[in-house]
């Protein structure tokens, strides 16, 4: 009579690792994306695809907003699934088969079909609750370092993002309490909306260079600036760190700021901006927020909801400092960061005057990097 072995669970051959490493082998990581077609979203499903992770990506409305997201890992590694944020079953059809879920759905301003606290509190605990149900490994919930229960006002109304923001985090901790939670500050790189939606002004928003100013750019800051301090972070240490999360021993529970390597007073940057754009000092004006600045912002709000260019929610972000609660960093996963310094003029490329001349070498200064802010 012969013995033989069996296994104490079923073998599931998915979550056997193939290949040597890489775009085209299998590391044996499934993981879900919710947001995958965000500025963020598009930069994980990036990474996990060229680390060799099977990515799964849920979707609402039309898949030519997603089709991009299919050659980030190679043939087969990225699959999309239609999904809506209240749909449990959706959800849970989108999580079966994977051992990570990242939630990275989040947008500046409420729209139409979603409110804040349905996508920032009521969504996220729902995803968090469904993941745990279906048998995730591990949870990865993106908050924001801005979040606040009780935040200060600074121009309008105090930010329902930043309170929603708060509140999703003790959601998802009551649901998952070893979820891993990021709060980023502002996030630059290529196409983002940082450097790129200052840069931009000079040549998309002509309602700020109004006749009254002559050739100047009046831009209208709270404070004129002066008393904002921003950290901004790179996008791809933000991957980076959340990818390294995964596979951390300690990371379950935990929350990480993701900050860059300075800060910097927010007038200070926004000059520093401009000026590589190559606009001269005396073409930019720094401003209070006028009347007529904040009507032509309520216009824009009302008459584009889903997506304005400029919202009070934008305002009131960009008002906000960025402090560090002594949580851990990106630094404590191991990413070495990025200065902005580094970069900011490739990305800044397409915003400059003149931006088809080509220029001799040195014909046209190079500003001066802005004061590091030890605040």
């Amino acid at each position: 009579m012969r013995c033989r072995n069996y296994a104490s669970e079923p073998i599931s051959l998915t979550n056997l690792k193939r290949g040597t490493g890489g775009r085209s082998s299998f590391n044996g990581l499934i993981v879900t994306v919710f947001g995958a077609s965000g500025y963020l979203g598009k930069h994980i499903v990036t990474h996990l695809g060229r680390m060799g992770a099977q990515v799964i990506v849920p979707y609402r409305s039309d898949p030519y907003f997603v089709r991009d997201l299919k050659v980030m890992g190679d043939l087969g590694q990225i699959l999309f699934c239609p999904f809506h944020l209240e749909d449990e079953d959706a959800i849970k059809k989108a999580m079966r088969f994977s051992n990570v879920a990242i939630n990275c759905i989040g947008k500046m301003n409420a729209t139409h079909n979603f409110t804040q606290e349905a996508v920032n509190l009521e969504g996220a605990a729902r995803i968090a609750r469904l993941s745990k149900d279906v048998g995730v490994e591990r949870f990865v919930h993106i908050s924001a370092l801005s979040q606040n229960e009780n935040p200060e006002k600074f121009v309008w109304r105090p930010s329902e993002f930043r309170r929603t923001k708060a509140l999703g985090e003790k959601a998802v901790l009551r649901e998952r309490p070893d979820a891993i939670i990021f709060r980023p500050a502002d996030i630059w790189g290529n196409s983002d909306t940082f450097l790129c939606y200052y840069g931009a002004r000079g040549k998309k928003y002509r309602w700020e260079r109004r006749s009254s100013y002559g050739s100047r750019l009046r831009l209208c800051l709270w404070e004129r600036g002066q008393k904002t301090i921003k950290q901004p972070v790179y996008v791809g240490d933000l991957a980076r760190g959340i990818l390294n999360s995964l596979t951390a021993a300690d990371s379950p529970g935990k929350i990480y700021e993701a900050v860059g390597p300075h800060r910097y007073r927010l007038d200070d940057l926004v000059k520093w901006i401009i000026f590589n754009c190559r606009y001269l000092p005396r073409e930019l004006t720094i401003g209070k927020f006028d009347p007529w600045f904040l009507a032509r912002v309520y216009a824009n709000e009302y008459f584009s909801r889903v997506n304005p260019s400029m919202c009070f929610e934008r305002l009131e972000h960009d008002s906000t400092t960025d402090k560090l609660s002594g949580a851990p960093t990106l630094i404590d996963l191991g990413v070495k960061l990025t200065k902005l310094e580094d970069r900011i003029h490739q990305i800044l490329f397409i915003y400059r005057r003149l931006n088809n001349y080509w220029e001799a070498v040195g014909e046209f200064p190079e500003p001066p990097n802005p004061p590091i802010s030890l605040a």
